[in-house]
């Protein structure tokens, strides 16, 4: 059986799979859902003071399980529900509905 996967994905595809796949050490504890008037406070409070932030987003068909993204919050200039978290050179893109939580990183 083994063969036959290794036949059908190419070695750099299996790597792609393996590597964005969560290990158990990753869960993330599911958070409740903030209000969104608390959202959108702590939102434009840490866009304000530029602190490194971790947001919680609710889980998708498009996305999976439920994932978390650490960075400094900013808005995106085309939108304004769409939230950039930056994180040295990668940006996640979160829509303001599918924030669950945030909180100050440690």
């Amino acid at each position: 059986m083994e063969k036959l996967l290794l036949e059908k994905y190419s070695p750099i595809h299996l790597f792609q799979l393996n590597r964005f796949k969560p290990k158990d050490s990753e869960a993330v504890r599911l958070l409740p859902q903030m209000p969104s008037k608390q959202l959108a406070f702590f939102l434009r409070q840490s866009m304000e003071k530029k602190m490194t932030i971790t947001i919680q987003l609710n889980p998708s068909e498009k996305r999976g399980p439920v994932r978390e993204h650490t960075g400094v919050l900013r808005l995106s200039s085309k939108s304004d529900n769409l939230f950039i978290v930056e994180n040295n050179n990668t940006l996640y893109l979160c829509p303001f509905a599918q924030i669950r939580h945030i909180r100050i990183a440690k």
